[in-house]
């Protein structure tokens, strides 16, 4: 099955394969391709969920809660283009307000480029 593993999303994304696992348990970032069931089916993610992943773990290093990460990883899920930077308040919404500014198509770009080499 073509994809990334956990191990390289953890790699290109900052995050760790813990934080990952704990993402998919809390259905805050699910892998695109294949999710795990119980033991042995390893996660397969897309570039676009690496790329979310550097995101969380961008938001994780500012102490965001799993439903801020939750609501930023479902508003990126729906755009089709990125925009540079995201700012992101303390109670999820996304926008130009006070709170946290994270690089978003930045880390798109970096783990397309990533990506395609590793394939």
């Amino acid at each position: 099955m073509n994809g990334l593993s956990t191990r390289d999303v953890a790699r290109w994304s900052g995050a760790t394969y813990r934080q990952l696992d704990h993402w998919d348990r809390e259905d805050v970032l699910t892998p695109s391709v294949r999710r795990t069931i119980g033991s042995g089916l390893p996660r397969v993610y897309d570039p676009v969920d690496a790329a979310l992943a550097a995101v969380c773990a961008d938001l994780s290093t500012l102490h965001a809660s799993l439903d801020v990460m939750r609501a930023v990883v479902d508003r990126l899920r729906m755009l089709d283009v990125w925009p540079d930077t995201i700012t992101v308040g303390v109670d999820g919404r996304i926008g130009d307000l006070p709170g946290w500014t994270v690089p978003a198509a930045a880390r798109l770009a970096a783990t397309a480029t990533l990506y395609a080499v590793a394939c």
